[in-house]
């Protein structure tokens, strides 16, 4: 992330009363969720077009380093699996 992005996490968390993460991990997979649906306008503060994406049943997952892919993209359940079990991460449903 360079300094514009973080310029833009810091406002977009102030205006949405959310304190900002001091440090943020990212070069990999932070959690996993479903995709229900693909919408072109949301009430959302968090839409900010022109595609949003409605997702259900998330869960957070330690880092999982992940080569860089653009979009969404299948991971294998039985990675998600493993770092669920051997990292002692809180299971939710995905379903």
């Amino acid at each position: 992330m360079g300094p514009d992005d973080w310029e833009y996490l810091r406002d977009t968390c102030a205006l949405n009363g959310i304190d900002c993460p001091v440090n943020i991990e990212y070069g990999g997979i932070v959690g996993a969720a479903y995709l229900l649906d693909c919408v072109d306008s949301d009430e959302s503060v968090w839409f900010d077009g022109p595609v949003g994406w409605i997702l259900t049943g998330g869960t957070p997952l330690p880092l999982l380093p992940t080569r860089g892919r653009l979009g969404l993209f299948n991971v294998d359940e039985y990675i998600v699996e493993d770092a669920l079990t051997s990292r002692s991460v809180p299971r939710r449903n995905l379903g």
